[in-house]
């Protein structure tokens, strides 16, 4: 049997299998590595027929790269500039003194001092002595809102109007008992026009509506002018002392306003009567003391114009 197996096995290695299996390796030479550059126009022949457009050749990259170059250049060109001009934006605002010769915060300083150099001016005014002939004992007393309409009016029918008129007709007869030659004019009154006087006061009252508990008291304003014929803050301490004292109002200082201190009626006076106008209370919680005591209210005013005047 041993014989016979060793038969079987030499026979297969006599028909040499292995030498059949590279036959096929043999036939390889006869494709030609010359022909392969042809097989790209076949294949791109094939994409077009297919409709494949998308996808370009080999053949096709280079021109495809040299159509997007100058789109490239041109973006890149355009970044530059815009880069350039941020750059130099926040190099002007980062250091203004460069351009400008100043620092930021100086200009910042500088622009706040003349503003307040300004108003401090206008405030003030320049110091002026009055001239002999003006009338230095009369005081003008403008009854608020008359000639024009009822001012306030709360939902009791009470108006701003009756309160005015009253304390301004106490007002004057005080003054009068002074001394001081004291008169009683409309807001649009036609003597307002040039008026002279040592002092004009403008009567008024504020809001019948209930705004907060802190909506009581007394405020006035004592009308800018290019000179100064009176001491401002003399007057001012007198009349708010006075008439605090008198009243019992607080003095609301801090809530004076442009409104009350550009007031229409004083436009056409002399530049040398110091004006004001006199807000007596609120119509709301100070109803009780401007409607039945109007005059403590002109006695706190009257007290406050003596106190000032004797101190002159």
């Amino acid at each position: 049997m041993f014989d016979e197996d060793q038969d079987a096995i030499e026979e297969p290695l006599d028909e040499n299998p292995i030498d059949d299996a590279i036959e096929p390796v043999d036939s390889e030479p006869e494709v030609e590595l010359e022909d392969e550059p042809e097989a790209e126009p076949e294949v791109q022949n094939r994409q077009t027929i297919r409709g494949l457009v998308t996808t370009q050749s080999g053949a096709q990259r280079p021109e495809a790269a040299a159509r997007r170059k100058p789109r490239v250049t041109l973006q890149t060109l355009v970044t530059v500039i815009f880069a350039g001009i941020m750059v130099a934006t926040l190099l002007t605002l980062w250091m203004p003194s460069a351009f400008t010769g100043e620092g930021l915060e100086e200009q910042y300083v500088g622009a706040i001092s003349a503003v307040g150099q300004v108003t401090k001016q206008a405030e003030e005014g320049v110091q002026v002595s009055l001239p002999s002939e003006f009338p230095e004992n009369k005081i003008g007393i403008i009854i608020g809102n008359k000639g024009l309409d009822d001012g306030e009016v709360c939902s009791n029918g009470l108006t701003e109007l009756e309160i005015n008129s009253t304390v301004a007709s106490y007002l004057q007869q005080a003054l009068i008992g002074m001394g001081y030659e004291a008169e009683l004019l409309d807001e649009t009154d036609p003597r307002l026009v040039g008026y002279q006087a040592n002092l004009l006061i403008a009567l008024h009252c504020n809001s019948c509506e209930y705004i907060n508990d802190n909506a009581t008291g007394f405020k006035f304003a004592i009308v800018p002018s290019e000179v100064k014929t009176i001491d401002r803050e003399a007057l001012t301490k007198c009349l708010s002392d006075e008439y605090a004292k008198a009243t019992a109002l607080k003095y609301h200082y801090q809530t004076t306003t442009n409104e009350i201190r550009n007031y229409h009626a004083f436009d056409q006076i002399d530049p040398l009567t110091a004006a004001m106008i006199f807000e007596l209370g609120y119509m709301n919680l100070d109803q009780d003391i401007l409607t039945n005591r109007p005059q403590i209210l002109a006695e706190g005013i009257a007290n406050g114009i003596q106190c000032f005047m004797g101190a002159k």
